[in-house]
Formats: C-alpha cells, structure tokens, sequence
C-alpha cells in the first residue's frame, strides 16, 4: 500500500514571504525559502539508510521525491505505509565488512541535512513548520555537530530546535 501517512512543510500554509531583515548586529548567513522546483542539491543532503536512529524507528530513509519534495514553496516531507529494503546503517557507519547490511522496514520518510555542506557556530536560527500529528510519528527538526567529535550520535550532541513525540 502506497497511502501517504503524512506530510511536514517546512514552511507556513501560505507561500513564504521574503527572508525578513535579522536585525540589527545580525547578518542572514544561510537561507532556504523553497522557492525552486526541486530540493537544492548545494544545500542539503538526503539521507539513504534504514539504520531506525537508535529508537528502533520502522522507517527507511530515501532520496525520492515521493519523500520529499518542493511544492508550492513548501519542502513537503511525506512518510509512506510501504516496504522498502535499504541500507542497514548510516554513511557514517557504514565502515568494515559487518556494516554493509540491507534491512526491510514498513514505511518510508525522509530526513535532510547541511552535514558536508554549511555549519554554523553561533547564530540564531528561524524554523516556520507545519507539523503531523497521530499515532507512531515522530516529527523532529535538530541542530547537530558537523564533526562528531565525541562519537556517533548522539554521543556528540543535538540541540533540538522541535521534537514531538505523538504517542497517542
């Protein structure tokens, strides 16, 4: 079954207005206002992996536009009711002859980040989102270190910006 279970914008239900001045003593550094026709490539990355984030999550991640998508000004997040066999691990783990697995998981989702691509020390950081709710879902937007310098995750750290955990 192919049903959509949710879809998250990041971005608020009317088109987006132009990035507003940060104000004084602040300069914009990054933005992304999902304007373009498809997800910029020179700003974020798709993560590809069933790895289940510690949490035994029973997603996989893809890179397909039917996870995520740009729409209307939106980047359209949708988690699907669906089997998918993908890798095991994370990029960041996959490292040696025993983490080179494949597992099936029943559903599909998507997560993006700047990982490779842009980081920040210090700022301010503005997030307009549209969250799901319902049974299972687990909608979470984070600030995590570029390096991890204390060990996978979430050894290093993560600072979440949003996380709800919707567990009925």
């Amino acid at each position: 079954m192919n049903a959509a279970l949710l879809a998250l914008a990041i971005a608020a239900a009317s088109p987006a207005p132009a990035p507003a001045s940060p104000g004084p003593g602040w300069a914009l550094v990054w933005s992304d206002e999902f304007d373009g026709s498809a997800i910029d490539p020179e700003k974020w990355t798709l993560a590809s992996d069933c790895w289940g984030g510690g949490n035994a999550e029973q997603q996989c991640y893809t890179g397909r536009a039917a996870n995520a998508a740009v729409s209307g000004g939106k980047l359209v997040i949708t988690a699907r009711r669906e089997r998918f066999t993908g890798p095991a691990f994370t990029i960041d783990q996959r490292s040696g002859p025993d983490k080179q697995g494949q597992v099936t998981r029943p559903f599909t989702s998507a997560r993006l980040e700047t990982k490779g691509k842009d980081a920040w020390r210090y700022g301010r950081i503005e997030v307009r989102a549209r969250l799901p709710q319902g049974q299972g879902l687990w909608p979470a937007i984070w600030m995590l270190p570029e390096d991890n310098r204390y060990g996978a995750w979430a050894a290093s750290g993560e600072i979440d910006i949003m996380e709800a955990v919707n567990l009925g």
